[in-house]
């Protein structure tokens, strides 16, 4: 079972210790010990949860973290994957190891300094009904946040996946869901949040993604801090 961490809590396993705090809107990561295969996917939870509660940016304190040869492939790999949404700065202090051939930061503060304004158009999290009738709502919100954004093209594809991934928790009754869209440039993304965890994986993720091909659609799916779910597919309008 999965455990549930609250900000400023320490979490841990093996040979690896992550204090997780927040400052000005950020989340700071001080993981202490040993970042190796033991302990790499203790890591990547940890960040996975920190970047879907999408503060302003993450910042990791590498200052007391011992690692081996490839453990930069964690944060790189988180990187690569948040890059469309949420689009949290993943951001490293502290010094990383020398033979890390990636950008950093002197301190925490610096790191913090350079986050820039965060800018995309934002919905607000919408709470959808319990059954049948959320697909359909769900629709309807897609169709007209495209239309008020100016994404005529896209409307059908995105109302589509909306509704497809509400089918995903249909079967969870006591599912309390909500429904959000952002839009950076030209991608759009569809989250559909939930207070429970959702026990569905990345290949109902694509299934839920059949009619939205020509805009070339990508979706993941994470538990988050609280202990529910979030599932998100990004499409290029």
């Amino acid at each position: 079972m999965r455990r549930k961490v609250n900000a400023g809590a320490l979490v841990s396993q093996d040979r690896l210790d992550i204090e997780v705090t927040g400052r000005g809107g950020a989340l700071v990561l001080r993981p202490r010990g040993l970042l190796c295969s033991a302990t790499y996917s203790r890591m990547l939870d940890v960040l996975f949860r920190s970047v879907l509660a999408e503060p302003v940016a993450v910042v990791v304190d590498l200052s007391a973290l011992r690692t081996d040869e490839r453990a930069e492939g964690v944060f790189l790999a988180v990187r690569a994957q948040i890059v469309d949404w949420p689009g949290v700065p993943l951001l490293l202090a502290a010094g990383p190891p020398e033979p890390w051939n990636r950008p950093g930061h002197p301190s925490v503060a610096a790191a913090l300094a350079s986050v820039g304004e965060q800018r995309a158009r934002r919905t607000p999290r919408l709470p959808l009904p319990v059954g049948s009738s959320a697909a359909v709502i769900a629709r309807l919100l897609a169709e007209e946040t495209c239309l008020q954004w100016g994404l005529d093209a896209a409307v059908d594809a995105v109302a589509e996946v909306s509704g497809a991934m509400c089918e995903l928790v249909r079967w969870v009754p006591e599912a309390r869901v909500s429904i959000g869209f952002t839009l950076r440039g030209t991608r759009l993304t569809v989250a559909l949040s939930a207070d429970v965890e959702i026990p569905c994986d990345h290949r109902d993720v694509r299934r839920a993604l059949a009619g939205a091909r020509a805009l070339l659609p990508r979706g993941g799916w994470s538990t988050t801090w609280s202990g529910g779910s979030v599932l998100w597919v990004v499409l290029t309008t």
